[in-house]
Formats: C-alpha cells, structure tokens, sequence
C-alpha cells in the first residue's frame, strides 16, 4: 500500500481509502504531537446494531465511522498525567469528537 500523504489518499486499488474524518483526526494528532506512533482506526463494524448505530448513521451518514480507537505515543503526552494525556488528545481532535458515538484511547510516551 502506498499512501500518498496525510489526507489518507490510497495508491493501492485493493484497499479503501481512510474516510476524510479519520484522515482529519490523523492529521490534528500527527500536527500537535509529532507522534512516534499514530493509528486511528474505525472501529464501528464491531458495534453494527447497537443503541445508537441507527441514529448516528441517520445523523452522519452511513459510512461515517462512530466508534474510534486512537493510539498514539509522543514525547510530549509521556510528560503528562494519564488524565491530562487524554484531555490533550480530545482537546486537540474536539471537533470530530463531536461527530463519534464512542472514542477509546490508548496513549504512551
């Protein structure tokens, strides 16, 4: 796979490209922390038709994700507490938390 750049554009035709939410929370995190490490994963297919999955599909869209796992390491949130890592992290990504039924986190240093 060959990713063009931070927006997410996919080369390789066999794999879809990361949706444009996604590609914007990378994008905040990988700009406020320069990372060591960075994945932001969709993790709706694993919720399909719970509570709320209707809803947040009627509101967002059908492709757009709803639940979110992010994990992320930098030399900047290994300085910080484990609360104040966390609230760097939504702070940075505030605006597309918004659209997400679910967020989990996993943060290092």
């Amino acid at each position: 796979m060959a990713v063009d750049g931070l927006d997410g554009t996919v080369t390789d035709p066999d794999i879809a490209p990361m949706h444009p939410l996604l590609a914007e929370i990378e994008n905040k995190l990988r700009a406020r922390f320069a990372p060591s490490l960075l994945r932001v994963q969709d993790e709706s297919h694993q919720h399909a038709g719970h509570g709320g999955a209707a809803e947040h599909a009627r509101d967002f869209g059908e492709a757009a994700p709803s639940h979110v796992h992010i994990e992320i390491a930098s030399d900047e949130l290994g300085a910080m507490g484990r609360l104040a890592r966390h609230r760097a992290v939504q702070e940075a990504i505030a605006e597309q938390v918004e659209t997400l039924h679910a967020l989990r986190l996993t943060i290092g240093g």
